[in-house]
């Protein structure tokens, strides 16, 4: 009977052990090490969208690799001031009877600020806008009115008549300036308004200084024309934010009071720092050997 009796027991006691073996839950350990390896099977790949606001045509990714700060300085230093660069002064416009003509907006890119957005950017791929500094010529035609009334400076020097070559530079080159128009605050890039001389936009050799020595060159003369310039709006009172000296002693002005250019790195910038709107006028007298700029404003300051 003690046999008959333990039996269902024992039977009872081997199926619960069955059903516990088969019921044991899976350990949390377990758990994270499965969602850890999904995690990582989903995760997206590090990179950064640099988009312009208003140009469809600009949109970079930038890749895990390039997302330090070395390669992204010479990234953004290229980008602003490379060859096709953002970074460009800025181009005022002209005063052809009493309306304004050409002109550009100046813009920089801020390098510093580029970089530092770029790597505070999101692990998931952020899209940063690239940050612009955009200034319009601050001038309309309704500052036109009356606007060459008052000459508030004027420079003038004089030149060989007799070296062709060079006469013509200079007058290419003043006429390129003529009747340009400056509002407050605005700013002038001789190579912006000038421009680069070749032989295709009408330009000669003539004698100019290369390396502290006296050589023929492509342009030479203007140099005259941007010295002149610069004694006219120095004498307007106008604010001068670039000038360089020649190598060597010149002869239309007292020394010290010249303003080289080289086209790709020496310019002569200067910004109005008056209250109005000013015109440059430059005129070329090919008989009389002279060249004279003017500053015009439409009251005395």
């Amino acid at each position: 009977m003690k046999k008959h009796t333990l039996f269902p027991m024992i039977i009872c006691t081997a199926f619960l052990a069955s059903c516990g073996t088969v019921d044991q839950p899976t350990s949390v350990a377990s758990v994270s090490s499965v969602h850890a390896e999904n995690e990582m099977k989903t995760a997206p790949e590090k990179k950064v969208v640099v988009y312009e606001e208003g140009n469809d045509d600009f949109r970079v990714e930038l890749e895990a690799d390039q997302l330090n700060e070395d390669y992204l300085s010479g990234w953004a230093k290229n980008l602003a001031r490379g060859e096709e660069g953002y970074d460009r002064s800025m181009q005022t416009p002209k005063n052809i009877d009493g309306a304004l003509e050409g002109g550009r907006s100046e813009v920089i890119l801020r390098e510093g600020e580029l970089v530092e957005r770029v790597l505070d950017a999101s692990y998931y791929g952020r899209e940063i806008q690239l940050p612009l500094d955009i200034n319009e010529p601050n001038v309309s035609e309704d500052d036109l009115e009356n606007i060459g009334a008052e000459v508030i400076g004027s420079f003038t020097t004089s030149f060989n008549t007799n070296t062709t070559g060079r006469v013509e530079n200079i007058r290419i080159s003043t006429e390129s300036i003529n009747r340009v128009v400056l509002g407050p605050g605005d700013s002038f890039s001789f190579h912006e308004v000038v421009g680069q001389a070749s032989a295709e936009r009408g330009y000669q050799e003539a004698n100019v200084i290369v390396d502290g020595e006296f050589t023929n060159g492509m342009g030479g003369g203007i140099c005259q024309t941007s010295t002149t310039l610069y004694n006219a709006i120095a004498d307007a009172g106008l604010d001068v934010t670039e000038r360089h000296h020649h190598s060597l002693p010149i002869d239309y002005v007292p020394e010290g009071e010249d303003a080289m250019v080289s086209w790709g790195w020496a310019d002569l910038k200067f910004q109005n720092n008056h209250d109005i709107p000013v015109m440059i006028t430059g005129d070329v007298d090919a008989s009389s050997g002279n060249v004279t700029f003017n500053v015009r404003a439409s009251t005395s300051l």
